[in-house]
């Protein structure tokens, strides 16, 4: 399985290959073309992830994780949690068909969004 790490980086933004993937979603998608289908994973992080991108990049053949902003569009809002519903460690999750939503506290609330990860098969100790 190849992996692939995806910093901030400047590209021309000249060539949409999905207009409502906005200009990071379509650098993301332009950078992984040619990957389609070959059972790779890539990580992003918050400045790149939302939940359009990784259903798209999920029907294209690519599994995604990373971090996510909690004002992207599509986020499920009934995620977002204060310190008043999490204490350090607790976290509380989301599915989909083919997406989980994670929120984990730390310090403060950190959200993930992950196509990688098999939620179906969850081992408690």
């Amino acid at each position: 399985m190849g992996t692939c790490i995806l910093h901030r980086c400047t590209l021309a933004v000249d060539e949409s290959v999905c207009d409502e993937l906005g200009a990071t979603g379509n650098i993301v998608v332009r950078l992984l073309r040619g990957l389609e289908h070959k059972n790779h994973v890539v990580f992003t992080d918050r400045f790149y992830t939302s939940p359009m991108l990784y259903s798209y990049l999920s029907q294209s053949g690519i599994q995604a994780c990373g971090t996510v902003q909690t004002n992207r569009k599509f986020f499920r809002k009934q995620l977002i949690s204060t310190k008043k519903d999490l204490e350090h460690g607790q976290h509380k999750f989301l599915c989909s068909d083919d997406m989980a939503a994670v929120v984990w506290y730390d310090k403060r609330p950190i959200y993930f969004l992950t196509t990688f990860h098999d939620t179906t098969h969850v081992k408690v100790c």
